[in-house]
């Protein structure tokens, strides 16, 4: 009679071990997550922003930046599909194995072997989680990262980083946008449009940003060719600003110190240099141009490797100035009157003569650039 009972006692006693341990386990990390939690708290609020929302930083950086592979997503399909055949196929003659042992029918699938695949990848992806976060917590341990990109960017927060990467994003598309028209620009003339036009006698005219206004988005009805953007009736146009002469990532001032509207945007100065025009005659109503314009033929540098248009950052000029062209040799962030970014971009983002957008690092080398800014260099 007792038997039973101490047997019914061993399997309650038993039953209930794993429920006490999971308990345990739950318990020891409610009470670990609630320290931390205060400590945080309790020494800065940034602290407790790292360790909750820390891991989205990279990604938000990092993602906009990405570019795709073909050759790298096709080896990587290529690994996972042996993984899960071998899988399947190892399973399968495991267990024809283990038949002869134990007579219970086992059944192995080909979703089984998919689901073992993602198993596999969720925990490699897991691992490099936790990595991440023991680092994390050294760095703001040993106060590394008030030093680091990373932590510049999170005192930012989620929703400034965001709005960061959206502005970034809007630059590009800019950027885009200002290469279209002037690659229909060189569909209507043959040529690319000048960086700036200038008379015989050296007198600045315009600058490219008017010369591109009818293949995009603006138009000056009442402007005068072939008087200097400074004079009146010219000057009452440039003393205005938009929205596409600017970086939506960049503060400061949009007006000179004479009222003239700043701009964000220049020309790589070796494929729209500055042009002469002809003298005034009654039979010409538009400005002609002595010299033959830069084609897209000239190029021979190949148009996804040679700089069209580039952010600047500082020694802004009018948007129509007739010299807002920049040296790609002088480097990025390293001279005033070479191309540059925002302090958060690290860089300066470039249209490329293809159409295409990148965004170069400040560290790239000067001598790199004049590679990318000559259109034949043959380097």
């Amino acid at each position: 009679m007792t038997s039973p009972n101490a047997s019914d006692g061993d399997s309650v006693g038993t039953a209930e071990r794993p429920a006490s341990t999971g308990r345990m386990v739950s318990m020891v990390f409610g009470i670990a997550g609630v320290t931390v939690f205060l400590i945080c708290w309790m020494t800065s609020f940034s602290h407790l922003e790292q360790l909750l929302l820390g891991w989205l930083y990279f990604p938000i950086r990092t993602i906009p930046r990405m570019t795709i592979d073909p050759p790298a997503v096709c080896a990587g399909l290529i690994c996972l599909t042996l993984l899960a055949v071998t899988l399947y196929f190892g399973g399968l003659r495991v267990l024809r194995r283990n038949r002869s042992v134990n007579a219970q029918t086992h059944v192995w699938t080909l979703g089984n072997a998919l689901t073992s695949v993602v198993l596999f990848l969720a925990l490699f992806a897991s691992g490099i989680s936790f990595v991440g976060i023991c680092h994390q917590v050294v760095w703001m341990w040993s106060g590394r990262n008030d030093q680091a990109e990373d932590v510049a960017a999170s005192e930012m927060g989620i929703i400034g980083i965001l709005t960061e990467q959206t502005d970034q994003m809007q630059a590009k598309f800019q950027l885009q946008s200002l290469s279209l028209a002037i690659q229909n620009y060189h569909d209507s003339h043959d040529e690319l449009p000048p960086g700036g036009t200038m008379t015989e006698h050296g007198e600045l005219l315009h600058g490219w940003l008017m010369l591109i206004g009818p293949y995009d988005t603006y138009i000056a009805p009442q402007l005068d060719e072939w008087i200097s953007w400074r004079k009146p009736p010219n000057a009452e146009v440039y003393q205005c600003q938009s929205d596409r002469f600017l970086n939506p990532s960049m503060s400061g001032e949009v007006f000179d110190k004479d009222g003239f509207g700043l701009t964000h945007w220049a020309a790589n100065c070796h494929v729209m240099p500055i042009r002469v025009v002809e003298s005034k005659t009654v039979f010409s109503a538009k400005p002609v141009h002595k010299e033959r314009g830069v084609t897209f033929d000239d190029i021979s540098d190949g148009l996804k490797n040679t700089i069209l248009l580039g952010t600047a950052s500082q020694n802004l000029r009018p948007w129509g100035h007739p010299a807002n062209v920049r040296d790609p040799a002088l480097g990025i962030n390293r001279s005033p009157d070479g191309f540059g970014g925002p302090p958060g971009w690290n860089g300066a983002m470039f249209a490329m003569c293809d159409g295409s957008v990148q965004l170069l690092s400040e560290s790239t080398d000067p001598k790199v650039l004049k590679a990318l800014g000559t259109p034949a260099g043959n380097d």
